[in-house]
């Protein structure tokens, strides 16, 4: 393991380079210390490099808590390649590679996969060094003032059902703060554990009132819903609600409430809306719990790394519009690294903030764009950025590029000209506005062959 002095941070991370992983055969990446965004055409290493992050920092929880199940380097992650004789073979070794800076020291560990053979396991080096650099003990106990970072991976998978019959709510909350890394890679999880634990605290202190002056519980869920309410802002809906049941043997639910002061079951919310709130949620109630003594500053002062795969998914354009900088004020602290297919995502973003991926017989290339995407139209990010051309490659569009042709070469008196606007007229009609910008174009000209003449 490599240190040495640098400017304080609870955990940045700074680079990972992959060997033989998945569809590299060698990758890295350099990361932005507050939000990557990932851009590649489907299959070619955007949830790849992702999944890479995810296995180094299960390293990292493994350093913080020896406890804690982590996860591998599966067989089918080792990458592959066509041998002479047309067969898949492995290479080996596969090989994950971090650099990160943790309280002030400069670290780097890996995780490497030798053999392809199952039931074998995995070399996880710098793993005591990890945890010296986090000032927890050696065997795993943390100290109450340590400032713990907030670790999570919301695949494109995720789900954020919630079945209220099966809800088991917390009862007790002097449970270890290393219990905010409990599932925090496992997105088919994490939702019903912050359920459980939201409506216990409620249900906690509706009974047990008296207590409610010697426990922080109040304020860290204010502090949960408050990063909710920002993030879910261009929706209308604005705050969590733990509805009680009138039977008081039974569990009451989890509610969203509109600004006009509806409520509704959270199960039932649209998927856009519900997976946002999971997400959101989860992290704040893992930012509470991994640093209590924050109080109702633990979303705005808690550092990590947080890795949210598709961060578009289900979401209204509109939104993916905000969603990025949604997620960095509600938590300005934390690192993100997303993936998109959305040029409305990145026309919110610095272009020192992207990176596209490409991939050539298994060589990683990772370039961020000069052209800057930040405030520009969404149009211009696909052509520039993602290279594809915001006209959509239909018979009608191609209608629509041939008349506009023939109105600049001044062949409007034409039977191809005739033709072409009687079918353009009958698909957009009259009143649509590509309609009126040929009309415009069309009196342009017109205009300026009679000034010519004058």
């Amino acid at each position: 393991m490599n240190t040495e002095a640098v400017p304080k941070d609870t955990l940045q991370l700074h680079s990972i380079e992959v060997k033989n992983f998945r569809c590299f055969a060698e990758c890295k990446l350099d990361l932005h210390p507050r939000v990557t965004v990932l851009v590649a055409n489907n299959g070619k290493g955007k949830t790849a490099l992702l999944e890479a992050i995810m296995l180094s920092l299960e390293s990292f929880v493994f350093g913080m808590a020896p406890s804690k199940p982590t996860q591998t380097i599966l067989a089918r992650n080792i990458h592959r390649t066509l041998d002479s004789d047309r067969k898949m073979r492995e290479c080996l070794p596969t090989v994950i590679r971090a650099e990160a800076t943790v309280n002030a020291v400069s670290v780097s560990w890996e995780r490497n996969r030798t053999t392809a053979k199952r039931r074998l396991g995995e070399r996880v080096q710098s793993v005591k060094e990890l945890r010296t650099a986090m000032f927890l003990d050696p065997d795993g106990e943390e100290h109450d003032q340590v400032d713990l970072p907030v670790l999570a991976y919301y695949k494109a998978t995720r789900t954020a059902v919630i079945d209220d019959e099966e809800i088991s709510l917390v009862s007790k909350f002097e449970d270890s703060r290393l219990k905010g890394y409990d599932d925090c890679f496992d997105p088919l999880t994490t939702f019903r554990r912050f359920v459980e634990w939201y409506g216990g605290a409620y249900e906690f202190l509706r009974k047990k009132s008296v207590l409610r002056k010697s426990t922080n519980l109040p304020q860290l869920l204010n502090t949960i819903n408050v990063a909710v309410k920002h993030v879910l802002q261009p929706t209308e809906w604005s705050s969590l609600v733990w509805q009680y049941n009138d039977d008081p043997k039974k569990n009451g639910i989890l509610t969203v409430e509109h600004e006009d002061g509806r409520r509704l079951p959270a199960g039932v919310m649209s998927d856009g809306v519900r997976t946002t709130i999971a997400i959101v949620a989860d992290m704040a109630y893992r930012c509470c719990r991994l640093n209590p003594h924050f109080n109702d500053l633990a979303c705005e002062l808690t550092q990590g790394v947080v890795l949210i795969d598709e961060v578009d998914l289900h979401l209204h354009p509109g939104w993916q519009q905000q969603i990025a900088t949604l997620l960095t004020e509600a938590f300005p602290k934390v690192q993100f690294v997303l993936t998109t297919h959305s040029p409305q995502v990145l026309s919110t973003l610095d272009s020192d903030s992207i990176r596209v991926v490409h991939v050539e017989d298994g060589i990683g290339d990772i370039t961020t764009p000069d052209f800057q995407t930040r405030g520009v139209e969404s149009t211009d990010v696909l052509a520039e950025i993602m290279g594809i051309d915001p006209v959509p490659p239909v018979p009608e569009a191609k209608m629509l590029n041939e008349y506009r042709s023939l109105v600049e070469t001044r062949n409007l008196d034409s039977r191809a000209a005739a033709d072409l606007r009687s079918a353009l007229l009958e698909h957009f009609g009259p009143k649509h506005p590509v309609i009126k910008e040929c009309e415009r174009l069309e009196r342009f000209f017109a205009f300026k062959d009679r000034a010519g003449k004058g």
